[in-house]
């Protein structure tokens, strides 16, 4: 018996990682495809040779579909099946002697390149140890040229391509390996997909052990590249895996200050935090006589703020941690250090003492046990005197160092500490308190099983009473914070020792130790669960106090506890609660209904619910029908509170409800249909269409005017109608997904089952379609992409459930007129496609797939023509809303390595309709571009400002380059410049399209000629700096800075731009000129930071103010508004603000009429505050 054909075809407990990571139903599928090729009698004899031809030829069989698979739609191709079949054809071709020819064709001479299926075969050879030696570097040399051109042709098969690449260079790690381009590299890493980010720096880590090549890459990329790009931190972490730092800057010449001052820039930027890590972890290994000093130097001089993400994102990564305490101990001079007070005054000392102790607790406990008794005893005396972050951190220093404390110490602190801090409204500080309660439980159950029961009894007892009786007075209080945090905190008791089948709460959790303490605290009264279960059920009543997420909390804690109330009590109050007009109250009906069934009632008893609700329901419909308002107010008319009691029962006791699910969705039907209807009563002009929110308002009251309820407030009595409306719509639309996932299996077999999953269907899409609630249609949404789910899981892409969703999207976009009302406009239909889309098994994607390529169908056809028909005044054109819907789904995170392929179409798309006439084109055009425009961009977020101030950046870096966009968006890029070379005077489209490139810069990239993109982009920019509109020649100015290098480039551009700046007589381009120097000045003060071979920033300044000082001259008046412009980058350059200069600009004449508040702007020149507008650089304590 073969051991790869056992697996292929029975045992799926010997299948590797690969295969047990798979879901069920795609284990399912490969055991089926591979049993088809060879089936379990091979087991029981040897085969003969005919027999064992025909079971290969199965298996190519197999291979082929999988290849024709990965056509059809990447996403469902599953290359694991061909590792297998690959595996299993081999063993069976050596076993039978049989020739092999059939994976031959990848290495015919003739072809010039390889296809994408070849790439596939070669990468299953390659992990299946098949690949002829013979072969492999011709074709590994091919793999290299192919990703050259796949990273220049933007191409899907790129990650592909990167593995077979990394695969050889596994097999032959000593072989040379061709180098990519810096720029192919940056493409590489820039792109969305985590795994093509992944297999570049694992090739980079392959190409960087050839020094010649990791020091060619380091010398660019630390001259050229600044320290606010995150890849630097990626490429410099790869070329460290195996180089050396110290020889690298000896033979680059790069100044070893400079280098670790600019690791240091990441510190104060949230996205480079992350690349930095790697960094740190490699330098700290193999570099550490220059990292461990620079580390310790942080955290002994530096501000809080590089403390904290110090501790946070590096402190995890330092290797040598020993040697680190060892500088950092001779830094201090411990010894002098441990005999004075720390300065419990300043927090900045006490904050840099606490957090050197939390890292090295161990170190400074051995090496002076006086010094850690001392300062650990007058942080827990001046605790609460510090702000919370440090509290915190004593907090958490306290805890994790329990051992070195005397037990009935430590425990005191922390209840005083918990009983301080239970009303902190920051959910982080009171997650952090939970999160360590599991270290001081287990270690308080370690003592107490250590010590026993005498020696720690009373101080343990103590503690837990104490803890047990202050969350019991706080968890049934009006205030939220100690109400959720006393909630939490007994959740966590219960399920650590208190609850029968103790739950390990850590990794080093020892059970049967916390079940002797539970026991024992049990036996001594800490806990009554009788008197809580009570009082936790008293307190649901209470709606004044309840949260969705303290109702939720509180369910949890009384699942725990035996309950203390019998069923036929539960449903006398599940029964009272749908009698309640309160709408708060009725809700109540499923959580009583979900106490129930925590119960484990009978099931005679639920079916006599469920009965006696359906009873219910049919009596409160007609009252609802004839009169709302009454029904609800009077009448028991609330139809929300059964529908959820009727849902909470489907969850967890689906079979004793199948019987009436025709029955319950007719009548969740009917109550849609009511609502909607209700609605919609004012809406009689264009009834065929859905109503606005002012139809509905206008409808309510005539409700309320009819009604025989008489209304003192019909504001009010608006709300609360509109809002039982909310909940019974969602409700119904709740129900239908629980009801509709029941149906999904047999709904293949069962003609019944089917009807009532077309009726779930109907029900939510109704909701969708039909209101404009907003409430309403997120909870649709939701119930729509739970049912999606659940589809495209269980069922294949051929059943007509899946085909039903299919044509559910296209209805959305295939409408019969084109026209639907614009009240849709980011509302239902949009809602609707995107969580059908975005829930669809992500193994295939047919769905998305289908539906981005049918709406970009829609937008490439020729526009449509205008319409004159007034029926249809008050619809969207088609085109509008199929932008909308590309709108939403390009917004939406979780489908956004999906949808990325298709950025370059839908942009290419959207820009078409920008200059549309029709106000909602051009309105979800708008919309849809500056989507694209953020997700293309990567919009980053930073730490704060990047000097010592946490300030607003003055200039915000950008990491994607033109080469990046040029790649990803060629035909775009050439059609915005077409345009905007074309249309110059075009303000609308312009501002748009500067918008989105001024967040590109451009990098050198070591070439000999500039793109002729950026040669042509950079004529334009400065044509624009003399445009007649501000924004543009403010866009402008940004863009044209951008698009040139800061080392080299814009130095000298900027002196050659302040030359000409006075003698510029066209005020537009003056002031054009004045906006490029200072965007220019902030580029190279943020960005030429620790960057060799460049002109300190100072000097720079210098050489500028020189050249307008010996230029400084009026040619004509200019208005005030150019003036004060000026007047900033004077400022900016820091000129005198007594100086020459300033006092003759201020004599200008000026060309304005009526020069209002000029004289306060003058008076404001004195001002010194206006310097911090622009924040010196930064000078850290050995940057000097």
């Amino acid at each position: 018996m073969w051991p790869l054909l056992k697996i292929l075809t029975l045992i799926p407990e010997e299948m590797d990682s690969r295969y047990l990571g798979l879901g069920a139903n795609r284990r399912a599928e490969v055991h089926l495809q591979l049993e088809a090729a060879a089936p379990k009698e091979i087991r029981k004899k040897t085969l003969g040779k005919d027999e064992a031809i025909q079971i290969l030829e199965n298996i190519k069989d197999i291979i082929d579909k999988e290849l024709c698979n990965y056509e059809k739609n990447p996403n469902v191709f599953n290359l694991l099946i061909i590792n297998l079949a690959t595996r299993t054809y081999f063993e069976a071709v050596t076993k039978y002697e049989i020739k092999e020819n059939y994976f031959d064709r990848i290495y015919d001479k003739s072809k010039s390149a390889l296809s994408i299926k070849d790439f596939l075969i070669i990468q299953s050879l390659l992990q299946t140890n098949q690949f002829k030696e013979s072969e492999f570097e011709s074709m590994r040399l091919l793999c290299h040229e192919a990703v050259c051109k796949a990273i220049d042709e933007n191409h899907s098969s790129l990650l592909i391509i990167l593995r077979c690449l990394n695969l050889f260079c596994k097999k032959l790690p000593e072989s040379k390996m061709p180098n990519l381009r810096l720029n192919q590299i940056y493409f590489c890493l820039q792109c969305g997909q985590n795994s093509i980010k992944d297999e570049v720096l694992h090739l980079l880590n392959n190409c960087c052990l050839n020094k010649a090549t990791a020091l060619a890459y380091f010398v660019h990329i630390v001259n050229f590249w600044p320290w606010t790009n995150r890849n630097k931190f990626y490429v410099l972490g790869s070329i460290f895996t195996k180089n050396s730092l110290q020889e690298f800057l000896l033979l680059s010449g790069y100044d070893k200050k400079d280098f670790l001052n600019g690791i240091r820039v990441s510190l104060y930027h949230k996205n480079l935090l992350a690349p930095s890590q790697s960094l740190i972890k490699k330098l700290s290994d193999r570099a550490s006589d220059y990292i461990l000093p620079f580390i310790a130097d942080i955290l002994t001089k530096g501000p809080e703020m590089e403390i904290r993400n110090l501790y946070t994102h590096w402190i995890p990564y330092v290797c040598k941690k020993d040697q680190l305490f060892h500088i950092i101990q001779q830094i201090l001079k411990e010894n002098d250090y441990i005999e004075n007070d720390c300065n419990l005054e300043d927090n900045l000392s006490v904050y840099r003492s606490i957090i050197l102790l939390s890292i090295f607790s161990k170190h400074v406990f051995n090496l002076s046990k006086l010094y850690f008794f001392k300062f650990s005893t007058e942080l827990i005396t001046n605790c609460f005197q510090f702000n919370l972050e440090v509290q915190l951190h004593i907090f958490a220093f306290i805890v994790d160092n329990l051992e070195n404390f005397a037990i009935e110490d430590s425990l005191e602190f922390i209840y005083h500490f918990v009983e301080s801090h239970k009303s902190v409204e920051s959910s982080h500080f009171r997650n952090s308190i939970f999160a360590k309660m599991p270290t001081v439980i287990n270690y308080t159950a370690k003592i107490f099983a250590r010590l026993g029961e005498p020696s720690s009894a009373a101080s343990i007892t103590k503690f837990f009473k104490q803890l047990q009786e202050l969350c019991e007075q706080n968890m049934n209080k009006t205030l939220y914070q100690p109400k959720i945090f006393s909630l939490k905190m007994i959740e966590i008791l219960m399920n650590s020792l208190y609850i029968d089948n103790v739950k390990r709460n850590a990794k080093n959790c020892q059970i049967c130790e916390n079940e002797k303490l539970g026991s024992f605290l049990k036996s001594h009264n800490v806990i009554n669960m009788t008197e809580m279960w009570k009082s936790l059920y008293i307190s649901l009543e209470d709606t004044s106090t309840a949260f969705e997420d303290t109702r939720e909390t509180t369910l949890n804690l009384m699942q725990l506890m035996p309950a203390q109330e019998s069923n036929s009590s539960t449903i006398e109050m599940c029964k009272k609660m749908f009698c309640s007009d309160d709408i708060d109250k009725c809700y109540l009906s499923s959580i009583y209904a979900r106490i129930l069934l925590q119960n484990d009632p009978s099931s005679e008893d639920i079916r006599l619910l469920v009965h006696d609700i359906i009873a219910r329901l049919d009596t409160s419909i007609k009252s609802f029908n004839e009169d709302p308002l009454l029904a609800c107010k009077s009448k028991a008319g609330h139809l929300f509170g059964y529908i959820t009691a009727l849902e909470t029962i489907a969850k967890s006791r689906a079979d004793l409800i199948l019987k009436s699910i025709s029955k319950i969705l007719c009548i969740s039907e009917s109550i849609v249909n009511t609502i909607l209807d209700m609605l919609s009563l004012s809406n009689t002009t264009y009834k065929q269409y859905n109503v606005t929110f002012e139809d509905m308002d206008q409808s309510l009251e005539m409700l309320i005017a009819r009604s025989a309820y008489i209304s003192e407030n019909h504001e009010e009595d608006r709300k609360f109608l509109i809002t039982s409306f909310w909940f019974s719509l969602r409700a119904c639309s709740d129900i239908a997904s629980t009801l509709g996932c029941l149906m999904v299996k047999t709904s293949e077999t069962s003609d019944d089952d089917w009807k009532c999953l077309q009726a779930c269907f109907h029900i939510i899409e109704s909701i969708l379609i039909h209101t404009r609630h907003k409430g309403a249609i997120e909870a649709a949404g939701s119930s729509i992409g739970l049912l999606t789910k659940n589809i495209t899981l269980q069922l294949p892409s051929n059943s007509r459930a899946y085909s039903l969703l299919c044509t559910r999207v296209q209805h959305l976009y295939q409408l019969e007129d084109n026209f639907i009302s614009t009240s849709r406009r980011g509302a239902g239909f949009s809602i609707m496609i995107l969580h059908i889309v975005k829930n669809e098994n992500k193994r295939s994607g047919y769905i998305l797939q289908k539906a981005v390529t049918d709406l970009l169908k829609i937008l490439n056809l020729q526009s449509f023509e205008a319409y004159n028909d007034y029926d249809k005044a008050n619809c969207d054109r088609i085109e509008a809303l199929v932008l909308h819907y590309l709108c939403v789904l390009v917004k939406d995170a979780e489908i956004k390595e999906a949808m990325s392929p298709y950025y370059s179409e839908i942009l290419m798309a959207t820009v078409k309709y920008i200059d549309s006439a029709e106000w909602t084109t051009y309105n979800a055009s708008l919309q849809l571009f500056s989507s694209l425009v953020n997700k293309i961009t990567a919009q980053r977020s930073q730490c704060g400002q990047c000097d010592l101030e946490d300030r607003t950046l003055n200039w915000e870096p950008s990491d994607i380059t033109f080469s990046d966009i040029l790649r990803k968006f060629p035909i775009v890029c050439d059609y915005i410049l077409s345009y905007c070379l074309s249309k110059t005077t075009s303000t609308q489209s312009i501002l748009l399209y500067l918008g989105f490139l001024q967040k590109v810069e451009y990098l050198n990239e070591n070439k000999t000629s500039t793109l002729p993109f950026l040669q042509s982009f950079r004529q334009l920019t400065w044509n624009l700096l003399s445009h007649q509109c501000e924004k543009i020649r403010k866009l402008a100015s940004s863009c044209f800075i951008r698009a040139h290098e800061f080392t080299h480039e814009l130095p000298l551009i900027l002196l050659q731009i302040s030359e000409i700046l006075f003698k510029v007589k066209n005020e537009n381009f003056f002031e054009g000129l004045i906006l490029t120097v200072k965007e220019g000045c902030l580029k190279i003060k943020h960005e030429s930071r620790f960057m060799p071979n460049i002109d300190s920033y100072d000097y720079l300044m210098e050489k500028i103010r020189n050249v307008i000082e010996s230029n400084c001259r009026q040619i004509k008046p200019w208005k005030v508004y150019t003036l004060c412009k000026l007047f900033d980058l004077l400022l900016l350059l820091n000129f005198d603000q007594k100086g020459v200069i300033i006092k003759n600009v201020i004599k200008w004449k000026t060309n304005d009429k009526y020069c209002i508040g000029y004289d306060l702007w003058l008076n404001c020149i004195d001002n010194s505050t206006i310097r911090l507008k622009y924040p010196p650089l930064i000078t850290w304590s050995d940057a000097s």
